[in-house]
């Protein structure tokens, strides 16, 4: 859908159809495309997004006080000691340290992401590709229910994951040294903050190692659905302490291409819909900007 006519018709639409991810696989540590798409018949399904009339405050102002000293990954970096800087951030899962920067330990949850929702952020301070985008309250099954608060929130788009981040004093994981990441440079460690962080600053194809084990992560051939943050302990690395960096749902980062508007091609890492052994660090896909799924969320970097 064009962007005049989604402009046009966006109170109400939704526009379904299926696309094939982009995955990667990583060779001499550069970023190959396949344009095969996803293993198995779990396409996603991509939607324009939607338009919510309420209220909004200033642009990411932050009431959700500070981190819950408790959060998943706290303190469990092994590369940090007690000279190390702690992780910046206001909000949102506590960050694991990779050198000069910081990744969430988990993906968002829809604990976290239900902060930043009830903070009723306004649409003011979006990158210019973002104009369209007026509400950040995902797509789909929102309100959470209870028993779901630890899972990863999931039906938002690009522009609700960049606002988020922002708002938590963070910022969508891109380049390292701040700004987003060139397509090119995504299975560059040391280039791109999500992909060095999950290799283990490019040491190794999975954060678990180079080998695949089955049931490890939370990918198409040992689980396929959505799960709690931290449900396997045995997913974590390729940084102590950071979990599902390879499976669960997919993770928007800040990397983008095209006219800078609601079409432009976005990447996301890495996903359950994927087949077990074709997923490594290096698996990206590409979504509209605009477009949503009830497989895909993010986490942040700082700074």
């Amino acid at each position: 859908m064009k962007a005049a006519t989604r402009s046009a018709l966006k109170v109400g639409l939704r526009a379904f159809g299926f696309g094939g991810a982009l995955l990667a696989t990583e060779v001499a540590c550069s970023l190959v495309i396949d344009t095969g798409g996803l293993a198995g018949e779990r396409a996603e399904t991509e939607v324009t997004p939607r338009e919510d009339g309420g209220e909004a405050t200033d642009a990411f102002s932050n009431d959700a006080g500070g981190r819950d000293a408790a959060s998943p990954g706290a303190g469990a970096d092994a590369d940090a000691d007690a000279t190390t800087p702690a992780c910046p951030g206001d909000a949102g899962p506590a960050g694991v340290r990779v050198d000069d920067y910081c990744v969430d330990a988990t993906e968002v949850t829809n604990a976290d992401y239900a902060q930043f929702v009830q903070a009723n952020v306004g649409p003011g301070g979006q990158p210019a590709g973002c104009a369209w985008n007026v509400s950040y309250v995902p797509n789909e099954a929102w309100p959470p229910s209870a028993n779901a608060m630890n899972r990863p929130v999931v039906s938002v788009d690009w522009c609700d994951a960049w606002a988020y981040c922002a708002w938590a004093g963070k910022r969508l994981c891109g380049a390292v040294g701040g700004g987003p990441i060139a397509a090119g440079a995504l299975a560059d460690s040391a280039r791109d903050q999500w992909y060095r962080a999950c290799s283990g600053r490019g040491s190794s194809v999975r954060p678990y190692g180079d080998a695949y084990e089955a049931d490890r992560c939370n990918v198409a051939a040992s689980g396929g659905t959505r799960e709690a943050v931290m449900s396997r302990p045995g997913c974590v690395g390729g940084v102590a302490g950071l979990y599902d960096m390879l499976g669960n749902v997919n993770e928007w980062v800040d990397s983008c291409t095209g006219d800078g508007g609601a079409d432009d091609s976005c990447y996301v890492r890495e996903s359950f819909y994927a087949s077990g052994e074709g997923v490594t660090c290096a698996t990206v896909g590409t979504r509209a900007r605009s477009s949503w799924h009830v497989g895909r969320g993010f986490r942040c970097c700082a700074p």
